[in-house]
């Protein structure tokens, strides 16, 4: 299970990354199968007050291609509600725990900080009237310390949504428009073209 998420989370990201160095008509992949969810897939760096990068040097290890960082390293748990395995739906691998997968700065894409970052990945069921994910990310790597970080994820639709064919493709996406880090807002979000992949860089008080 841990496998095929990180597999997913990937491609994600290279899909992601295809499309930011594409014109912006370029439409997103439409998944196979209908999906019960929304993808929301976020990639976050953390710096300190200097613009040091915080994830550099995490301790990782690979699997299959993605770079998993390391269990002992954190621990991550999110508000998203228990999901069941649905014959035929696209989402319904996801594991029940969220994993940080570790992207590397060449791997970001085009435009975007030159940063480590965390790919977070989740699917936010259609049926719930939700538009935020709150996550608890313990890192010492990250944060200095052993306590657990709240982190409040703001999503909405992609703004290339509309009723046509292409619009509805981006409609199995969302978009992140602002991050909460322990009560610390940040907005200065960048994204790929068709905004199905959200950038966010946190600056840190240490």
């Amino acid at each position: 299970m841990k496998t095929i998420k990180l597999l997913l989370c990937a491609g994600w990201v290279a899909v992601a990354c295809v499309c930011c160095k594409s014109t912006p008509s370029a439409s997103p992949p439409m998944p196979d199968v209908y999906s019960p969810y929304y993808q929301c897939l976020l990639i976050m760096s953390f710096v300190d007050a200097e613009g040091n990068d915080l994830v550099e040097g995490i301790e990782i290890i690979s699997d299959d291609g993605s770079d998993l960082v390391a269990p002992d390293q954190y621990t991550l748990t999110s508000s998203l509600p228990i999901l069941v395995d649905t014959p035929g739906i696209r989402y319904d691998r996801h594991d029940l725990t969220p994993v940080p997968v570790l992207i590397q700065p060449e791997k970001i894409g085009e435009g975007k900080p030159d940063y480590n970052a965390f790919c977070f990945d989740a699917p936010l069921d259609r049926t719930l009237d939700l538009l935020e994910i709150t996550y608890r990310f313990t890192c010492r790597h990250v944060f200095g310390d052993d306590e657990p970080h709240e982190i409040v994820t703001y999503w909405r639709k992609p703004t290339g949504w509309n009723e046509d064919w292409i619009g509805q493709r981006l409609d199995y996406y969302r978009t992140c428009y602002r991050v909460v880090v322990d009560g610390q807002e940040f907005t200065d979000i960048s994204y790929t073209d068709s905004e199905i992949c959200s950038y966010a860089t946190i600056v840190l008080d240490r």
